[in-house]
């Protein structure tokens, strides 16, 4: 509604006339804000401020929506895993099987020697001691050997001569018959002789009788004898006197340990003057045979479906990182046992079941040293 409100004829202007000067229109004007009214607003600002931080800390951030990642090339993709090297083998512990006091170590650390090389000889006295009479006895047994087969042969030759004794036996009393006969035919026809003539040729008749009893009892005895039975006691005697050399033999034996091949001893245990007992917790050496350099690599149950005989691989150095060589998985295990290393390394756990994966490298003479950490990329694996 106007202010100052007006006739309509006043409004309408005649022609030629000046216009009439229209009065300002006044209008309120607010207050100017006070001091106070502006603090009031400040404060206000800070506790929406505060209420929106407090509200972000419960409830945390708003999540923004992730976007997709794009599909990895698995032909580019590898799995990693920590190993070890290690020959074909694997490294030998060896023992004496006597114990005994060290007496030599002929072949030091380090240096390749010729299978069946002494590596460690022990004090072998006493075993040796063991060994001669071994041997003595023997020698007494096979002379007792000899003795029981000269009485097999004797045998044959004493029932020979006592058949000849038997057949000479008859023909003496066959004499005698005759001289009994004639004797009594010349007393008979009086002759010569008398009675006691005829009695004596007759005892001398039964006296040839009775003599080829005995030798036919004198036979009877000879074939009765066993021979054959000394024989096989000796024959069973120098059998026992061989296995008596050959116990003796192998307790000398195990005073020395000897290069099951060809090889390397990579640590001695033992030194000079020390004491092997029957029951050594610890190996005496450990032996490195000259075979080729493989790695055992550990790939844990996750993963291991992913690994595949024929897979290629790359072996580095696992603490510098230098190095690169390449390799083919030959044999993967049937079984999850634990860990062969139980040291603690870092960045892994030893109380976990894994699966061993054998790798031969290509390069035969790689500068990798047994029992080396390599890092492995088995290509081709999604782990």
């Amino acid at each position: 509604m106007d202010p100052h409100p007006v006739s309509a004829q006043s409004r309408r202007q005649t022609p030629g006339s000046k216009p009439t000067r229209r009065p300002p229109v006044v209008v309120d004007q607010p207050a100017p804000r006070s001091w106070f009214s502006a603090r009031r607003a400040m404060i206000g600002l800070v506790l929406i401020l505060t209420t929106g931080v407090v509200a972000y800390l419960t409830l945390g951030t708003f999540t923004q929506p992730t976007p997709p990642s794009p599909t990895p090339d698995r032909t580019d993709q590898r799995a990693v895993a920590v190993a070890y090297v290690d020959v074909e083998g694997g490294v030998r512990s060896l023992f004496p099987t006597q114990p005994g006091r060290v007496k030599a170590l002929p072949v030091p650390e380090g240096k390749e020697v010729a299978e069946g090389t002494v590596l460690l000889q022990l004090d072998d006295e006493a075993p040796r001691d063991d060994l001669a009479r071994a041997e003595l006895d023997l020698d007494a047994a096979q002379e007792r050997l000899l003795q029981a087969l000269k009485l097999e042969r004797t045998k044959a030759n004493q029932i020979k001569a006592q058949e000849l004794a038997i057949e000479a036996a008859r023909e003496k009393m066959r004499s005698a018959e005759f001289q009994a006969k004639r004797v009594a035919r010349l007393y008979k026809d009086g002759v010569k002789g008398g009675s006691e003539d005829v009695e004596s040729a007759n005892a001398l008749v039964k006296e040839a009788q009775m003599l080829i009893k005995v030798e036919e009892t004198k036979l009877d005895q000879v074939r009765d004898m066993t021979p054959g039975s000394a024989v096989r006691l000796a024959e069973v005697d120098v059998e026992a006197k061989h296995r008596q050399i050959d116990k003796a033999q192998l307790a000398v034996d195990g005073c020395q340990i000897k290069a099951p091949c060809r090889g390397k001893i990579l640590r001695a245990l033992i030194n000079v003057g020390e004491l092997l007992g029957p029951n050594a917790k610890a190996p005496a050496l450990q032996f490195c045979p000259a075979e080729n350099r493989i790695v055992r690599a550990e790939v844990e149950q996750e993963f291991a479906s992913k690994v595949y005989v024929g897979q290629k691989a790359t072996i580095q150095d696992d603490v510098t990182g230098k190095g690169e060589w390449a390799g083919e998985v030959i044999a993967v295990s049937d079984w999850y046992p634990q860990r062969r290393s139980v040291l603690l390394e870092p960045m892994q756990f030893n109380d976990v079941r894994t699966l061993e994966v054998i790798i031969r490298l290509k390069d035969k003479k790689a500068p990798l040293r047994v029992n080396q950490r390599v890092r492995v990329r088995l290509d081709g694996a999604d782990l």
